[in-house]
């Protein structure tokens, strides 16, 4: 034997034990699956050449990876066991047929929890891009209580109604790190918990209609929503308990004639959040939470920017029966808009406004007509035109207080505070401390107008800054108020500067100086005292 021939035996030998010490060698060009993954490929280079064969092979727990397809992937998936359908390299889905693009089912209505991650679904003609249903689209059937995932999915919606439809599901569900365009994700009367993160919305809407029986928690949070859709909101969850919307952005135009609301929310949080460049009669945040509940629940809006809702409003809540324990708006920034409207008559909420600035409102700051208590404290109105910035101008509900401090009414065109007759009969608990009242008042000179029944307490207006340490003008008070002992210094200014701008030069004279209660403020500068 040659040491040609030698060589050539030693490497098939060695081929032979490489194959028997390796298990088994595929000497097609298939790309087989491991015990733990299934694997597609149109062209056959793979377990299987469609995802529902796949899919109808796989174990529960068990992976369908789908490989990269030059034309993608014409189909009508139904997935009906816990399976992880992923395309590592990306794959594109399109409907073959009307029926949706894939089909969360679960026939005998076991729980099913699968995953989808890094598709992305192009859904035509009047095709859905995801059902997810317990083998019926009735709203009725809440029998599915499978959990699913939507991790890195790109969905192109058709424009069609409930291009991703949840029916009465009451499974939970995530949407994460997802680009949904042109696409309405309903929710229909599902009681599921249900999250959105990181994500972006395009022409998109989230649509949770929650009925009698609905208790789920959702949350939508580090996501942005650019140009919703015609007519539609954002986010529409009415009659939420518990729902938190949190570092979220609303930018864009809105398109459509009807009237058109970025979130609707019944309860829960808003925070963090971003809604600007709107137009026409639009409102930002609609509160609408009709639910007669044992324990009504609470809203709270913290760290807001909401600009140029220019003819509509920033917040509003209308209707009739609205159920809420309390409303509470902090540490935000209302502009350019029409602001806060309560016309709820049996509304009876604490309403807790704290730093907060309402700006250039065109229509009117806040509007109430309910039988809420309101609390405001350090709140800035200014710029205000047309109308009171406080309009309390019908009936309601007697034991309505309010309670104002540290605040500001600045450049108001008309009154800062209007209660007309039977608005507010608990007035002995209702006031306004400490506020600076200035370059405010309707054309004939009021500034405060409170028109009660003169067996009625007056309202407290006394120890307030008026612009000037002679008190109010003339006119200024009306009706049952009483705007005594005004502040000889504007409270949020400071008392002590070492530039002499300040009422005093030194604390120790401020100190010696003031009265048992009083906050002196300080100026920046180093006083040697």
């Amino acid at each position: 034997m040659t040491a040609r021939q030698k060589a050539r035996a030693l490497f098939v030998v060695c081929a032979v034990v490489l194959a028997t010490v390796g298990g088994s060698v595929a000497f097609s060009g298939a790309v087989a699956g491991t015990n733990d993954n299934l694997t597609v490929d149109p062209d056959g280079n793979a377990d299987h050449t469609t995802i529902q064969a796949a899919v109808d092979n796989a174990s529960d727990a068990q992976t369908v990876k789908l490989l990269p397809a030059d034309n993608g992937y014409s189909t009508n998936v139904v997935i009906d066991k816990n399976i992880t359908i992923v395309a590592p390299q990306g794959a594109n889905l399109t409907n073959a047929t009307g029926d949706p693009i894939i089909k969360i089912d679960s026939p005998d209505n076991s729980p099913i929890a699968p995953t989808i991650r890094n598709v992305t679904l192009n859904a035509t003609g009047e095709a859905k891009a995801l059902v997810v249903s317990s083998g019926s689209e009735s709203k009725e059937d809440l029998s599915n209580g499978g959990d699913w995932t939507l991790n890195n999915v790109t969905i192109n919606g058709s424009g069609a109604f409930k291009d991703v439809f949840l029916s009465g599901a009451s499974g939970d569900w995530e949407i994460s790190s997802s680009i949904i365009h042109n696409t309405q994700i309903r929710s229909y009367e599902a009681t599921g918990n249900w999250v959105v993160t990181n994500s972006t919305f395009r022409g998109s809407e989230i649509e949770a209609r929650f009925g009698s029986v609905s208790d789920g928690n959702w949350t939508v949070k580090d996501t942005r929503f650019k140009t919703t859709p015609e007519n539609n909101a954002g986010i529409e969850a009415r009659n939420s308990q518990t729902g938190t919307v949190s570092n979220v952005t609303f930018r864009g135009n809105a398109t459509g004639n009807d009237k058109y609301v970025v979130l609707y929310i019944g309860g829960g949080t808003v925070e963090d959040v971003v809604m600007r460049n709107r137009a026409r009669n639009f409102d930002g945040i609609f509160i609408d939470q009709d639910q007669n509940i044992n324990s009504p629940p609470s809203l709270k809006f913290e760290n807001l920017t909401l600009e140029d809702f220019a003819e509509g409003k920033a917040i509003r809540l209308s209707g009739d029966d609205h159920y809420l324990s309390t409303i509470e708006i902090a540490n935000s920034t209302i502009r350019n808009s029409g602001s806060l409207r309560l016309d709820d008559k049996s509304l009876d909420a604490d309403v807790r406004i704290r730093d907060t600035i309402f700006d250039n409102a065109k229509t009117f700051a806040l509007v109430d007509r309910s039988a809420s208590d309101y609390t405001l404290t350090n709140v800035t109105f200014k710029n205000i035109s047309d109308t009171a910035v406080l309009d309390l101008n019908s009936p309601i509900n007697p034991g309505s207080v309010w309670q104002i401090t540290d605040s500001k009414f600045v450049n108001i065109d008309r009154e800062a505070f209007r209660l007309k007759e039977g608005s507010v009969e608990d007035t002995e608990r209702s006031s306004i401390k400490n506020t600076v009242i200035v370059n405010s008042g309707a054309p004939s000179g009021r500034t405060l107008e409170v028109s009660l029944d003169p067996t009625v307490p007056p309202l407290d207006a006394t120890g307030n800054w008026w612009g000037d340490a002679s008190g109010p003008a003339q006119n200024a008070c009306q009706g049952n108020v009483i705007c005594d002992d005004p502040l000889t210094y504007n409270p949020t200014e400071p008392l002590v500067a070492t530039d002499g701008s300040a009422e005093y030069a030194t604390v120790t004279d401020a100190v010696s100086n003031a009265t048992a209660g009083e906050t002196i403020l300080v100026g920046s500068g180093t006083y040697n005292e």
